[in-house]
């Protein structure tokens, strides 16, 4: 950036570009274990103290996912269904010539569909984040799977565009979602549950789920789309292998 582009910008604007590109520092850090995560989440808050910035800044997006450069705090982009990116990764088992996928119920806490069965893990993907990198580190936070990159297999992307009230407010939601499938075996007693976010897992049938959530949504708030994309890349695998 150019001294002219820097004085160009406003207060808010010089804000956001010093939240970024410091995050993204603390970011490198803490992958090259040069910091802890307690450094690293403190580092951070004490930032967006500075800053006066949300913690989790997201990157706008357009309708393929590519970055626009501009930067809002989750808050914003739920209140004004500004399109961003989340990660989803799909945690499941082979049984009886089908699948199981494990499904994390939602904490009560949750701003969206709270007490509801939804994705293995998903999470919104943090401004200057990769989204293999956000899929393997939810994973860990959510659900204490630690994961290297080959172990996610990249099964495609899917829209989610919606609005609904939610503890007497308006959410509205507009992601570009990027799919992962993690087929390592998980004992779900071994689990180590982030209690602020999931209330307890358990696995399910995937086509049982399938036909359920064209039925009712009393259970369920899993996407469609998501979960056909799941679908979707399985029966392809079948195909390859046969």
């Amino acid at each position: 950036m150019t001294a002219e582009e820097w004085s160009s910008m406003t207060h808010e604007e010089k804000n956001k570009q010093l939240f970024y590109s410091q995050k993204q520092t603390l970011i490198k850090f803490l992958e090259n274990g040069a910091i802890s995560r307690e450094q690293y989440e403190k580092s951070l808050r004490d930032l967006s103290e500075k800053t006066g910035l949300d913690i989790e800044c997201l990157d706008v997006v357009t309708e393929d996912g590519h970055l626009t450069g501009e930067i809002v705090s989750r808050d914003e982009a739920h209140r004004n269904g500004i399109l961003h990116r989340t990660a989803h990764v799909w945690v499941i088992q082979p049984k009886n010539g089908g699948y199981d996928i494990l499904l994390q119920k939602r904490s009560e806490e949750k701003e969206s569909f709270p007490g509801m069965y939804d994705t293995s893990s998903a999470g919104h993907i943090p401004a200057g984040d990769e989204p293999l990198v956000s899929a393997i580190r939810e994973l860990a936070e959510e659900l204490g799977i630690t994961a290297v990159p080959e172990e996610l297999k990249y099964a495609g992307t899917f829209r989610i565009q919606y609005e609904k009230e939610f503890h007497g407010r308006l959410f509205k939601d507009n992601e570009v979602t990027y799919v992962y499938v993690y087929d390592t075996r998980v004992n779900i007693r071994n689990l180590s549950l982030q209690k602020s976010e999931v209330s307890e897992v358990r696995w399910f049938d995937i086509d049982e789920v399938w036909l359920e959530i064209h039925r009712t949504r009393d259970r369920f708030c899993v996407p469609t789309d998501g979960l056909k994309v799941l679908r979707d890349y399985l029966m392809k695998q079948r195909e390859n292998d046969a």
